[in-house]
């Protein structure tokens, strides 16, 4: 148990050197270029003000910021989802609403939707933060998985007994290769380009359905599309694990 906590420990070492690194190379090379350029201003042996060329460095130092901002919170999530205050919540309004803040993800993949939610799904208790993360992390992986000509994104809800209520996000795009298949849920895996994600996605929204007491799968074919399906007891448990 110790030498696996050990491993662990050195594969989330890892996975932050690597996200931590590319955007802090790029703040530090444009950091560096408008200080020598500042500095020749100051000792009156160049040119005082910004130009062109300028103005896209500070743009990269403001992206750079913004992927380790981002990537801190993420894995800040990965360790403590945040939110803790546990109601009683409708599965179909919050899938609602996270759609609604989709809405340029989805319209920049140019994704329609398709919309299929249970009429009688019971209120369940749960913490609303969390599972509008869940919801709006699936839709965006499956908008970012279509091809460059679009495709569907659907989205259903379901009642799978007295006490259980299911989620399902389905997207027409590519599909999990077979070899990456194992690895979907673990942290810092990734198969997107640099910058567009840091792996640490679908870890997240595994701890937090686990947390809740439930379950999450996928089907997927290559070429054929990738379905996610949560399912979630409509009493909060607490953390189960897988």
């Amino acid at each position: 148990m110790h030498a696996e906590k050990l491993a662990t420990v050195g594969q989330i070492a890892a996975g932050v050197a690597h996200e931590i690194n590319n955007p802090l190379t790029s703040v530090q090379d444009c950091a560096e270029a408008l200080l020598r350029k500042a500095q020749l201003a100051v000792d009156g042996k160049g040119p005082g003000t910004f130009d062109a060329s300028d103005v896209d460095r500070l743009k990269k130092l403001r992206e750079g910021a913004e992927r380790i901002r981002k990537f801190a919170r993420d894995l800040v999530s990965y360790a403590r989802p945040s939110g803790s205050e546990v109601e009683v919540v409708s599965l179909n309004e919050i899938v609602d609403q996270a759609l609604s803040f989709c809405e340029h993800v989805l319209a920049d993949a140019k994704a329609a939707v398709d919309r299929d939610f249970g009429a009688d799904l019971p209120p369940i208790k749960a913490i609303r933060d969390q599972l509008l993360q869940i919801i709006i992390n699936l839709v965006t992986n499956a908008a970012q998985a279509l091809l460059p000509g679009g495709g569907h994104v659907r989205v259903r809800t379901w009642r799978t007994g007295e006490a259980t209520v299911g989620l399902a996000i389905s997207d027409t795009g590519v599909g999990i290769k077979e070899e990456d298949r194992p690895h979907v849920f673990e942290p810092f895996f990734s198969t997107k380009p640099a910058g567009r994600g840091t792996g640490l996605g679908l870890s997240i929204v595994r701890n937090i359905v686990y947390a809740h007491g439930g379950q999450i799968t996928f089907q997927t074919r290559q070429g054929g599309g990738t379905t996610f399906v949560v399912t979630l007891p409509t009493t909060y448990l607490g953390p189960q694990g897988p």
